[in-house]
């Protein structure tokens, strides 16, 4: 168990404030994130039934599976949000996403499972990989409420029910954990890109549409160019999450880098909202609905009608 501390302790006042400031970043962030990443997520799914060429309809279903995805995150991220931080030598966890509302929400081991097999490749979701699902009897193994008492966290923003996860950062069970999470990422980004060669490879031997058609050329380059983006993300994430885990088992005592990690996991709420804008970006016939371009009518042209009309007025 944690020692009583002075509350007036400037070190506790610091991480007290500094935590409700993160968190209000958090709460602010992620929900911009979502509200983003929905209407241009809901854009693209009408703009690829309503605006996809004749030939971009044969990929119509991996621009569909993308936004099903990107889906999926976002309700993820709104409804878990968790935050990882390290203090006086200990990572620790909160959730403050909407199943932070329920009374110990990973108690059921099939919502962890679940929660485990959909978003182990980030890394603060990761921390359910290990065999610590807090319900009730595993909470005082957590030593939650005791931390609390131990930062003197007071008011209705944070409870011991927020933390899902507490260990020490220099403890065998924490490396144990952070080689087991690192393999899991390294297997996941291994299968996008043998998803991505693969598809690649069906995209450039297609024989849909006319053989050497300029459009079905125009079509394959924009969808290379969409699966590339759709291949370098997730290493994004990964190399994120590599950061988190290197700084938080060697930089464990150092409030600064710690503070970074907490501000580095940001950015993965937005992956959800950078994938539609790529592809509408790309895809010309869905940027040229969003941006319409100017037709330009040839001076050249006009002239030779023209002068054709006069000759026949003669």
């Amino acid at each position: 168990m944690f020692a009583r501390v002075d509350p007036e302790d400037p070190k506790i006042q610091c991480f007290n404030s500094i935590l409700v400031m993160i968190s209000a970043l958090h709460h602010i962030n992620c929900w911009t994130a979502f509200v983003f990443g929905v209407s241009l997520n809901s854009l693209l799914l009408w703009l690829i039934w309503k605006r996809s060429s004749k030939e971009m309809k044969v990929y119509r279903a991996i621009l569909q599976q993308a936004c099903l995805i990107d889906y999926w995150l976002i309700v993820t991220n709104v409804s878990i949000q968790l935050i990882f931080v390290t203090f006086d030598g200990h990572n620790i966890f909160l959730c403050i996403g909407l199943l932070s509302w329920l009374k110990y929400p990973y108690s059921s081991y099939y919502v962890g499972m679940l929660l485990v097999c959909a978003f182990f490749h980030l890394f603060y979701y990761s921390g359910l990989v290990w065999s610590a699902f807090p319900d009730e009897n595993k909470r005082q193994q957590l030593n939650s409420t005791a931390l609390f008492d131990h930062f003197q966290l007071e008011g209705s923003f944070f409870s011991p029910d927020n933390i899902f996860m507490l260990v020490k950062a220099d403890s065998g069970k924490w490396a144990i954990t952070c080689g087991y999470l690192m393999l899991l990422q390294f297997l996941a980004y291994s299968i996008v890109i043998t998803c991505g060669i693969k598809i690649k490879r069906y995209v450039k031997n297609s024989n849909i549409g006319e053989p050497g058609s300029k459009r079905m050329d125009q079509v394959n380059k924009e969808l290379s160019i969409i699966l590339f983006f759709q291949t370098v993300l997730p290493l994004a994430e990964f190399s994120l999450s590599a950061v988190c885990i290197f700084t938080s088992i060697f930089f464990a005592d150092s409030s600064s880098i710690s503070l970074f990690s907490t501000y580095l996991v940001l950015p993965i709420h937005w992956m959800p909202v950078i994938n539609p804008l790529i592809t509408i970006s790309v895809v010309k016939t869905y940027r040229n609905f969003i941006r319409p371009s100017k037709k330009v009518v040839s001076t050249t042209t006009t002239n030779s009608v023209t002068d054709k009309m006069s000759e026949f007025l003669k």
